[in-house]
C-alpha cells in the first residue's frame, strides 16, 4: 500500500453548507483511501481558510513540507477546488506533483492523475471550476449594485459615494435592531463622475488615483488612492456620465 495525505479546507462561508464540511471531507478521504489500497499518513487541514495562495494556507504549507520530505506518493483531496484557486494553479501544482512522482486523487471528480484519462480531465474539470466561480463573483457584484440601486446597505461596508443611515427599527429576537439603508453622498458622486469621466478619456487607473491624489481627494477611509481603489469604485457604481 502507498502512503498518502489527506487535504481538506473550508472557508468561512462555507462551513455550514451540507456536504462539505471537514468531518465529512476526513470521512470521505479516508473511506476512498481504503478502496484504493492507500494508507493516509496525515490529513492536512486549513479552516475558515479562502482558496488563496499557498503561502496564506498553513495546511497546504504543511502539505508541501511532508511531500517534499517525500513522506507520502499520493494526494487525496475531496474536490479539486479545496486543493486549487483556478485552472492555473491547479497545473502548476500537479506539474509539481508530477516531479515528485506523487500521484493526485480527487474523490468527487473521481480524478486519478496516475492514468492518462485522470490527467485529461484534471485540467478540463479545473477550467470548469474556475470558469463556475467567475459567472458567481459577476453574479454576486451586479446583486450588490442592484441593493445599492435600491437604497439598501450591503454588508457593514459603505461604498464610495454613499452614506449609511437608519431606515427603521425592526424586531428581532424580541429586541428594536435598527435596519440601515444608503444615500448618496453628493461630494462623493461628483468625484465618481470625474473618475469616470476621466476613464472615458482612456487614462489608466492609475492616472486617475494620481490625479485624485494631486487635488488631495481621500477614499472612505481616509487613505491615498491607488490604481485598484479606482478601478472598485468606478465598477461599484452604475452612475451614468452625462456630457
Amino acid at each position: 500500500m502507498k502512503n498518502a495525505i489527506g487535504y481538506v479546507r473550508v472557508s468561512t462561508a462555507e462551513q455550514a453548507k451540507k456536504g462539505i464540511s471537514i468531518k465529512n471531507q476526513k470521512m470521505r478521504i479516508r473511506r476512498y483511501a481504503e478502496d484504493n489500497d492507500l494508507t493516509i499518513i496525515e490529513i492536512c487541514e486549513d479552516i475558515g481558510i479562502s482558496g488563496s495562495k499557498i503561502e496564506n494556507r498553513p495546511g497546504m504549507r504543511q502539505l508541501i513540507d511532508l511531500i517534499n520530505d517525500k513522506k507520502a506518493e499520493a494526494v487525496v483531496s475531496y474536490k479539486l477546488d479545496r486543493l486549487f484557486r483556478n485552472a492555473s494553479d491547479a497545473i502548476n501544482t500537479l506539474n509539481w506533483l508530477k516531479k515528485k512522482q506523487v500521484a493526485f486523487h480527487s474523490i468527487s471528480e473521481k480524478i486519478d492523475t496516475t492514468t492518462p484519462l485522470g490527467k485529461f480531465f484534471v485540467g478540463i474539470t479545473a477550467l470548469y471550476a474556475e470558469m463556475e466561480r467567475d459567472v458567481l463573483s459577476e453574479r454576486i457584484r451586479d446583486n450588490l449594485k442592484m441593493k445599492r440601486l435600491r437604497g439598501e446597505k450591503t454588508g457593514g461596508h459603505v461604498p464610495y459615494g454613499y452614506n449609511s443611515y437608519i431606515k427603521e427599527y425592526i424586531k428581532r429576537d424580541s429586541k428594536q435592531v435598527p435596519l440601515y439603508a444608503l444615500k448618496e453622498n453628493k461630494q462623493e458622486q461628483r468625484r465618481i463622475r470625474k473618475m469616470k469621466k476621466l476613464r472615458n478619456k482612456c487614462l489608466s487607473y492609475g492616472a486617475i488615483s494620481e490625479e485624485l491624489n494631486r487635488l488631495r481627494y481621500k477614499t472612505k477611509n481616509g487613505k491615498r488612492w491607488t490604481a485598484m481603489t479606482v478601478k472598485r469604485t468606478i465598477d461599484a457604481n452604475t452612475i451614468k456620465v452625462t456630457s
